[in-house]
């Protein structure tokens, strides 16, 4: 029983120098220390900001349910400025086994609340009728031809994405969430298992 604690405590140490989270193994992990960097490296890279903050249109339908197209493309403007500082942090890699890792970690997203998304809503479609005196729902009804339709709705996206810029830029409030992410090795590399996301808790913090 001596042996397995000292074994388990070694391990966590050495891992402790070797990375800047600690790295737990279960004893069913034959990986060695190089081989622990590796897959350490390859799960960073999957876990990285710029993949896990991508926004695809399919994420905004499969979120939020829209389905017209331009709402679509909205609300994609929107998910990307607030998510451009946001932050990701492995906290903590547990092998389960040789193939399956759980991954806890940290989390910072601007707090975008469903006033500040209404005001923006609301300034977007002020601006655009200032420009042209209709509304944007009104587009199609005001439009002469397909090409002139295209043109407002270009004029929309841009608009979008001055006073997403603008208004997100001012909220000064992040949503931190913490919890952990279940990840199963294939051929191809690591990948977010089935078991997805564990339990998460939020809190709401304010910069200076």
């Amino acid at each position: 029983m001596k042996n397995k604690l000292l074994m388990l405590i070694l391990t966590f140490v050495i891992s402790s120098f070797l990375f800047s989270y600690p790295v737990f193994r279960s004893d069913k992990v034959s990986l060695s220390e190089v081989e622990l960097q590796k897959n350490n490296a390859q799960i960073e890279k999957l876990l990285s900001v710029e993949n896990l903050f991508q926004v695809t249109d399919e994420d905004v339908v499969a979120f939020l349910g829209f389905s017209s197209p331009n709402e679509v493309k909205v609300m994609r403007i929107l998910m990307e400025e607030q998510f451009k500082d946001a932050s990701f942090m492995i906290t903590k890699i547990e092998y389960r086994s040789n193939t399956v890792a759980a991954v806890s970690y940290e989390s910072n997203v601007k707090n975008l609340s469903e006033k500040d998304y209404n005001t923006i809503i609301k300034t977007i479609g002020s601006k655009f009728k200032q420009k042209y005196g209709f509304n944007i729902s009104e587009i199609s009804k005001k439009s002469s031809s397909k090409m002139q339709e295209q043109l407002y709705l270009k004029d929309v996206f841009s608009i979008t994405a001055d006073v997403a810029h603008t208004e997100i830029t001012k909220i000064k409030t992040y949503k931190r969430k913490s919890g952990f992410i279940m990840l199963s090795k294939t051929k191809n590399g690591w990948d977010i298992s089935n078991q997805g996301v564990g339990m998460s808790f939020g809190k709401v913090y304010k910069v200076k």
